[in-house]
């Protein structure tokens, strides 16, 4: 059973406390000349309070009404950097949701999610600083 949009909004926002009546649920916002989308797979790169970095795929942004502060809410996901293709490879493990604000990006742009096929025919999802390499096994 699939959630509807809204409840699926709901469900990302409760662990925070955060209440559908007190937040803006935004589908885009530009903040200081960088463009942020909701659900279009576009890759955070994020630190946390001990500053360590980590890739989170967005999921929604949210602007508090009585504050007007942004918070990206995040699915952080494990990469591994392949040298040779200068990409960083998603690997399948555990999708734990962060919340995070804007000061905490480490990324001038949000990078996108791509895809391609391994020699298997097998989804492959990455992500390049750079820009997208496809490649054939």
């Amino acid at each position: 059973m699939r959630l509807d949009p809204l409840a699926a909004q709901v469900a990302l926002m409760s662990p925070w406390g955060l209440q559908k009546n007190d937040v803006d649920v935004m589908e885009h916002v530009t903040l200081f000349g960088t463009s942020f989308r909701s659900g279009e797979a576009q890759v955070l790169l994020h630190v946390d309070a001990a500053r360590r970095q980590h890739f989170g795929i967005l999921r929604l942004i949210v602007r508090k009404k009585n504050t007007d502060k942004y918070l990206f809410i995040v699915e952080d996901r494990k990469f591994e950097y392949i040298a040779h293709l200068g990409i960083y490879q998603l690997l399948d493990g555990q999708q734990e949701m962060t919340v995070i604000n804007f000061r905490d990006l480490t990324s001038a742009e949000p990078l996108n999610l791509y895809t391609s096929k391994d020699c298997h025919g097998e989804d492959i999802c990455f992500v390049s600083l750079k820009e997208a390499l496809m490649f054939d096994c």
